[in-house]
């Protein structure tokens, strides 16, 4: 897990996978294709992927671009409920 788990929110460093307490337990599906490794693949607003929502940490500012996403977060939680 990460430090402050849980705090009652899910706050930008943790995920379902480092602290589901705060953040839901993992709903976003793994991809059958082997070159889909980061959940931040997943388009904007992909249902049950609330790293892909307005303020997940593919989209911190909610502007529906990841250029501001952390991309190792994604890969890292995408290995660890998929790989």
């Amino acid at each position: 897990g990460c430090v402050g788990c849980p705090n009652g929110s899910c706050g930008a460093d943790e995920s379902c996978v480092s602290c589901p307490q705060d953040c839901g337990q993992c709903s976003c599906p793994c991809s059958n294709d082997p070159d889909f490794n980061n959940f931040c693949f997943y388009p904007p607003d992909t249902p049950g992927c609330p790293m892909t929502q307005d303020g997940g940490y593919c989209d911190p500012n909610g502007d529906n671009s990841y250029a501001d996403g952390d991309w190792n977060m994604g890969w890292y939680d995408y290995q660890a409920q998929c790989g």
